[in-house]
């Protein structure tokens, strides 16, 4: 009875942390916000935003922008979700359907939460959301997010199933949970 089944990725809410980074980023080329090749401050590994320190392990002057998301580098992601707005940032979260639930076909699914529109106005929020924090999603939604980039740009509803067709080859049982 699988729809009655409290199932871990869709009940558990955790920050994504650092798998942010590619929907930010992905926004802000969208935006068109940024160039891949401009230069962003890398502080040596160690920047200050208001009373926080954000560190990275790669210390480094500067990085390209290609470069901060190639080294995951929560010091560039940080400086560069500064150029949406508040509106646009809540619109690229929504966009890829982080606010809702995914639509899998089980029950019992918690969404999980993000920051308000005037939550991502402020510096700080946009700094720590770029990088995963202040955000929380189950796993199925996450999924559901990174798929976009798989899969030209649309998003795909994920679905249970007992098998899979494989076109002319023969179908393949997937074991089923234990009841």
């Amino acid at each position: 009875d699988i729809k009655n089944m409290n199932i871990d990725v869709i009940q558990y809410l955790y920050e994504p942390g650092s798998v942010m980074k590619s929907i930010i980023f992905s926004g802000l080329i969208e935006e068109n916000l940024i160039n891949l090749y401009e230069l962003v401050k890398g502080y040596n590994g160690r920047m200050r935003l208001g009373e926080k320190i954000i560190t990275d392990e790669h210390k480094k002057d500067y990085f390209s922008a290609e470069e901060g998301i190639i080294y995951s580098s929560n010091i560039v992601l940080s400086q560069l979700a500064q150029r949406l707005s508040g509106y646009s940032y809540k619109n690229l979260l929504e966009n890829f359907e982080l606010n809702i639930k995914s639509g899998i076909d089980l029950d019992y699914e918690r969404v999980g939460t993000m920051p308000s529109l005037n939550q991502l106005n402020d510096t700080l929020i946009k700094a720590t959301t770029a990088y995963g924090y202040g955000i929380n999603v189950n796993l199925i939604q996450l999924i559901k997010a990174y798929n976009v980039f798989n899969n030209n740009g649309k998003a795909v509803i994920p679905r249970i199933v007992n098998y899979l067709s494989l076109g002319h080859k023969k179908q393949y049982a997937l074991p089923r949970p234990s009841q």
